[in-house]
C-alpha cells in the first residue's frame, strides 16, 4: 500500500528535477548562438563564432515539448505519459530534424557571409580557430580567455 504512493512522488520528483535540467539545456541552446551572432554586430576588432552552436537551436522544440509532456505526467492522476500526444510527438520529432538541417545550412551561409562580404579573416591556429578578426596581426594578441594585451 506504501509504494504506490512512493512511487508516485518518485515519478514527480524525477520529472521536477528533468525539467529543471531541460530549461538549463533550453537556456543554453539559445543563450550561445544569441551571444556568438550579437559579438558580430558590435563591430570590434574580432569575434568569436561556431557555426555549430546555431545548430543547438533545434533543439529548442524538442526540449519545449518533452518539457510540456512531464508537466503534463506531473499534474495526472496516473503520472503516464498521455498516449494522444504520440503523434504530436512524432511531428515535434520531424520539426526538430528538420530545423537541425536548416540550421546547418544557414550556419554554413553565415560562415560565407562572413568570409566572402565582411573584412573578418579566419585565424589559422587552432587553439582559437573559430575566431574572426579584422586584422590578422589580432590572432597573435588572443589567448583562450579573452583579448591580451
Amino acid at each position: 500500500m506504501t509504494i504506490v504512493p512512493l512511487k508516485n512522488i518518485a515519478i514527480i520528483i524525477w520529472a521536477v528535477g528533468v525539467i529543471i535540467i531541460l530549461c538549463m539545456a533550453l537556456s543554453f541552446a539559445i543563450d550561445i548562438p544569441y551571444h556568438d551572432i550579437a559579438l558580430f554586430f558590435t563591430e570590434s576588432e574580432y569575434f568569436w563564432f561556431d557555426g555549430r552552436h546555431i545548430a543547438y537551436l533545434s533543439a529548442v522544440p524538442l526540449l519545449a515539448f518533452v518539457m510540456f509532456t512531464l508537466l503534463i505526467v506531473i499534474f495526472t492522476k496516473d503520472h503516464q505519459f498521455p498516449g494522444r500526444l504520440n503523434t504530436f510527438g512524432r511531428i515535434i520529432a520531424v520539426i526538430t530534424i528538420l530545423s537541425l538541417l536548416l540550421l546547418n545550412i544557414a550556419s554554413l551561409f553565415f560562415y560565407l557571409y562572413i568570409i566572402l562580404f565582411t573584412p573578418y579573416k579566419h585565424c589559422k591556429e587552432i587553439a582559437i580557430e573559430h575566431y574572426f578578426v579584422t586584422d590578422p596581426e589580432i590572432c597573435h594578441k588572443i589567448n583562450t580567455h579573452g583579448f591580451s594585451e
